[in-house]
């Protein structure tokens, strides 16, 4: 049977080759054999020939779901008004998972013919065959759908004006933002907080100020939204309302990813925090450093990734906070200036290596590393004698928590430095190895590395 299915195969090979029409509509009706049938329909499609047409509407009655399927890409590709009026009859078939499947296939062809049907199908009472007709308009991408599509935001089911949202973007760009604001009013948070997010991906400056409004939500995950997308679009009257975000108290979980991700909890006030980083106004750094004292690790970590962005104009405040009564802070504020990297943070940091708290060294001493300033050479070295260390919390329930000591990450930092001068220190450091086998290797590594790397800065 499979040798007899393969020949017919060739010969449908050979049919598209001469361009046999005849010998292909034969070839229809090879009912065991529903890889042919479906081959010599596409076929037929691709040949374009009238004469294909009322045997390919038949099939649109098969049983087999690949066949109709074959069929109506086909009548799509021809040129004749029956063709035509036989997908727009189609998309009234009384069985709803055939339309639904008839929209989707129109989309993926994408024929402007198809965007009338389509159009009217928006209209079903079948909710999947509504939202299957309002993606295949976005693939097709023709204006006509524009006014249908917003006629659908009114739609009774979120999901279908969550679909008809996301295909007015696709279609109208900068210029539909004036129609997705009324999904900011919508009764459904879902709805809301995807239309902020779709305001936010076309960064129109419109949508700022009704966005700002959208800020006093009393749906946190819409108000998350909200600070995102107006980080996103960047405009400076937004900075006083996400300074006044910063005091927000909401938060939302976040599904994880993978197997090991755990839900993750994500805070508004993180949310516009990273927001003011991305429009970097200076007005916001001093709002930004008192966040420092934030009791959320992950909000502070967001605040150092914020006045990183902001720059040199954070630079004065930090190192100001660096003398700060909470060691929490101060290894934020070490963190924050390392990622800037300016040079006028280096004598402050040095200062910082004598700080009471491991995890605040820990950080200074990354922070120098990242600059790579040479007069923090001679500091780091001796750190290198320094026994305080951190525990890290990794990532996974297989995973168990790793001691981290303070002058690994020295030797790390002189290896970024690059300054030939650490060498011989590195080499006796690496004779006092931590006594845990893991840590061991981490350090025995480590120091490896950083050999490497200064050996092959100082061949350069």
């Amino acid at each position: 049977m499979r040798i007899f299915a393969s020949l017919l195969k060739l010969k449908v090979e050979k049919l598209r080759e001469k361009k046999d029409v005849e010998g292909l509509i034969k070839a229809l009706n090879k009912r065991n054999f529903v890889l042919v049938r479906r081959e010599a329909a596409l076929v037929l499609g691709e040949l374009g020939d009238a004469m294909a047409v009322a045997p390919l509407i038949e099939l649109l009655r098969d049983g087999n779901q690949s066949i109709w399927e074959a069929a109506v890409e086909a009548l799509a590709n021809i040129e004749d008004p029956k063709a035509f009026e036989a997908l727009r009859n189609a998309l009234k078939n009384e069985k709803a998972f055939v339309r639904e499947k008839i929209a989707s296939c129109l989309g993926k062809i994408g024929h402007a013919r198809a965007v009338e049907p389509l159009i009217e199908a928006l209209k079903d009472e079948a909710w999947y065959v509504r939202q299957n007709a309002a993606l295949a308009l976005g693939n097709i991408g023709d204006v006509r759908a524009i006014h249908p599509l917003i006629d659908l935001l009114s739609d009774e089911d979120e999901s279908i004006r969550h679909t008809a949202i996301e295909t007015l973007v696709k279609l109208g760009g900068a210029k539909m933002s004036e129609f997705l604001l009324c999904g900011l009013n919508d009764n459904d948070p879902t709805v809301r907080a995807q239309t902020t997010s779709f305001l936010g991906e076309m960064g129109d400056v419109r949508a700022v100020d009704p966005l700002i409004q959208a800020l006093n939500d009393e749906s946190p995950r819409v108000r998350y939204r909200v600070v995102e997308a107006l980080g996103k679009i960047g405009d400076a009257r937004a900075v006083q309302p996400l300074i006044q975000a910063l005091e927000d108290r909401g938060w939302l979980i976040t599904p994880g990813t993978g197997k090991r991700q755990s839900p993750k909890k994500l805070w508004v006030r993180g949310g516009a925090i990273e927001a003011l980083g991305k429009i970097g106004d200076a007005r916001a750094v001093e709002p930004l450093i008192q966040a420092l004292k934030d009791e959320s690790e992950d909000v502070r970590q967001s605040v150092a990734s914020a006045l990183r962005d902001i720059g040199d104009a954070a630079v004065e405040p930090l190192i100001e906070v660096l003398k700060h009564e909470d060691k929490d802070v101060r290894r934020s504020t070490a963190s924050a200036l390392g990622d800037i990297g300016h040079t006028r943070a280096v004598e402050p940091l040095i200062e910082a290596l004598k700080d009471k708290s491991p995890r605040v060294r820990y950080q200074a001493v990354e922070a120098l590393g990242k600059i790579g300033d040479a007069r923090a050479v001679e500091p780091l070295i001796q750190m290198l004698e320094d026994r305080g260390w951190l525990i890290f919390r990794t990532a996974g329930k297989r995973l168990s928590p790793t001691k981290v000591w303070v002058r690994q990450k020295a030797i790390e930092a002189l290896g970024e430095i690059g300054d030939a001068r650490a060498v011989g220190p590195i080499t006796q450091a690496m004779k006092a190895k931590p006594k845990g086998f893991r840590e061991a290797v981490m350090f025995h590594e480590a120091a490896k590395e950083a050999l490497e790397t200064i050996n092959a800065k100082n061949r350069a």
